[in-house]
């Protein structure tokens, strides 16, 4: 990987979560989400970050994205120091989506009003913004009068649209999907999985794929990284890891993967 190709790394990335117990609520203990997780994604790339439930996948997401403060590790952007970032200056270059789109929607606005203060942040003037957010909804397959509705109108597959469109507002640099497909149907999740392929092209997005499913990073990413307990266990490209495993814990991953019986 040459270093002019490299957008965003991680070194020694790790995060502990208190436990608390007694009638006050004093910490007891500590959970250790994240042991010195260390990564690389180069402009363009699709990395897979895979592992079971509670292996650390979501709060590495959240922390790349800013939703949490990391205990020790650093993250450069470009070859330059994320610390001291404003919000507004990482919302411009990584958004994120979620498992659930209906939570990530709020359900007491409309999908215009979510899209138009979206927009409004990326530069858009007044007189842009209906038609800025009305090319957001082309893109994901949805039409304009979905500007008008509410999120409880749509079902799970076009809020999860919705919540792509929002995200690609901002015009970011680096996609970070977390376990986009996961609250849907199979029919919707093969959909969803065809958007982001067609939307990564279109708007030659770096993306940093968070999933439990082995058979689904197979078809979508560059490279992986497999974390096990908050560490990293294993890493490699996509084909190379996924056809010959050296680790228990992703070979146990693939074991579990569906497969049509012969």
């Amino acid at each position: 990987m040459s270093q002019t190709s490299l957008l965003l790394e991680g070194r020694g990335l790790s995060k502990a979560f208190p436990i608390e117990g007694g009638v006050f609520r004093h910490q007891v203990g500590s959970v250790q989400a994240l042991r010195d997780v260390s990564f690389r994604i180069s402009k363009g790339e699709t990395l897979a970050v895979v592992g079971g439930s509670g292996c650390g996948k979501s709060t590495l997401a959240r922390i790349i994205s800013g939703l949490l403060p990391p205990d020790a590790g650093t993250l450069q952007w470009d070859g330059q120091s994320m610390a001291g970032w404003r919000r507004l200056d990482r919302a411009r270059r990584i958004q994120m989506i979620f498992q659930d789109p209906f939570a990530s929607l709020n359900p007491k606005l409309s999908i215009g009003t979510q899209l138009r203060e979206v927009v409004r942040l990326a530069g858009a003037t007044a007189a842009e913004e209906r038609g800025r957010c009305e090319q957001l909804l082309k893109s994901v397959g949805l039409s304009g009068d979905a500007l008008s509705h509410y999120p409880f109108q749509f079902s799970g597959g076009q809020r999860q649209r919705i919540a792509i469109a929002r995200a690609l507002a901002m015009k970011p640099a680096l996609l970070i999907a977390d376990e986009p497909l996961s609250a849907l149907d199979v029919t919707i999740q093969a959909h969803i999985l065809e958007l982001l392929k067609e939307l990564k092209k279109t708007y030659a997005l770096t993306v940093l794929f968070i999933s439990h499913d082995l058979a689904v990073v197979d078809s979508f990413a560059d490279r992986v990284i497999v974390l096990q307990n908050g560490g990293v266990v294993e890493e490699g490209p996509v084909d190379t890891l996924l056809s010959c495993p050296r680790h228990a814990h992703t070979r146990a991953l693939l074991d579990a993967v569906p497969r049509i019986p012969d």
